[in-house]
């Protein structure tokens, strides 16, 4: 499965009443609403095991990966540098572990520029420390 980061980065913004939690986000450059991470699991409720949050799809519903899934035994993100593709990896890291039990989910994060997982590094799901 090919993750499109470009897609992804905005979502449009809801038709019906805004949580009150949500109100004050900012807008996108294309006009869409910011979409935050915790306001969003606490929307969808309970998903099923080892399932990540990715952000909102294009009908306002919201858009997972189901990690156990044989579509997705392989998850590869691209996009251009300014397109936040660690912004991506970090929501489906933080919204499986918010989600699941440490023994289900362990994750390797492996930094290849800058520090976009030092906000990740105190996570118990980390199997190693961020590797460099």
């Amino acid at each position: 499965m090919a993750i499109d980061i470009g897609q992804l980065a905005t979502s449009p913004a809801p038709a019906g009443p805004v949580p009150r939690s949500a109100q004050y986000r900012p807008r996108t450059a294309d006009g869409g609403q910011a979409v935050g991470l915790i306001d969003l699991l606490d929307e969808v409720g309970p998903l099923p095991p080892v399932t990540a949050c990715l952000g909102r799809a294009e009908d306002g519903g919201p858009l997972l990966l189901r990690l156990p899934s044989p579509e997705a035994a392989h998850v590869l993100v691209a996009g251009s540098g300014s397109a936040s593709t660690s912004g991506l990896m970090r929501a489906i890291a933080m919204s499986l572990a918010l989600r699941n039990r440490q023994a289900w989910v362990q994750i390797v994060l492996v930094e290849l520029r800058g520090q976009s997982f030092a906000p990740l590094a105190a996570l118990p799901h980390l199997l190693l420390t961020v590797i460099q």
